[in-house]
């Protein structure tokens, strides 16, 4: 079921408004296309909330609550930009059993292991910088920040470091590809 609700009040002085969002599902599947579907073996529930308002191009996030299968995502703050970032403060936490559940949603090869995020974006004039921001998936661990810099070009500089990154477990598998059998019968249409 979905629940929408919201309010707008549009003109070319003053455009300003908020939302609320209710979604759920008990399985999100039948929403998929057929063959993203079948191979997703269990069904995978999900709620979202979401509450805020936005006056310009300043948004103020109330509450994200996003629950999909064993993953968990919250988000708050407000959220301004480009060309001025500068009232953005928006935190973002989120907690996943596992990150190969979201492999058909994403449409992405991901690795069958835990993972947890935690970031801070924040405005600065022309700069969005996100820092602190914390990754592990499974074993692997990146720490650092990252800053966007509004330009002609955008420029983007970061630090990070980890005490442990298993690229082995993060990287989906590139197995070579099977060579054709010889002794395969031709393809008549080539």
């Amino acid at each position: 079921s979905v629940q929408l609700h919201g309010h707008w009040g549009l003109d070319a002085e003053d455009a300003h408004g908020g939302v609320d969002l209710t979604l759920h599902s008990p399985d999100i599947r039948p929403l998929l296309p057929p063959a993203d579907r079948a191979e997703m073996a269990r069904v995978f529930p999900v709620d979202a909330q979401l509450s805020g308002n936005f006056r310009g191009d300043l948004w103020s996030v109330k509450k994200l609550d996003v629950r999909a299968s064993d993953g968990h995502l919250i988000a708050s703050g407000t959220l301004i930009g480009p060309p001025d970032f500068g009232d953005t403060i928006l935190s973002v936490n989120g907690k996943f059993v596992s990150l190969a559940k979201f492999n058909r949603i994403l449409g992405q090869d991901l690795p069958d292991l835990p993972a947890t995020i935690e970031l801070d974006l924040k405005g600065d004039g022309d700069r969005l910088r996100l820092k602190p921001m914390s990754l592990r998936i499974g074993e692997s661990n990146l720490e650092g920040d990252l800053t966007i810099a509004e330009d002609e070009v955008p420029r983007i500089t970061g630090s990070f470091h980890s005490s442990r990154l298993d690229m082995g477990a993060l990287l989906p598998d590139r197995a070579e590809p099977t060579p054709p059998d010889p002794e395969a019968p031709a393809d008549p249409r080539q």
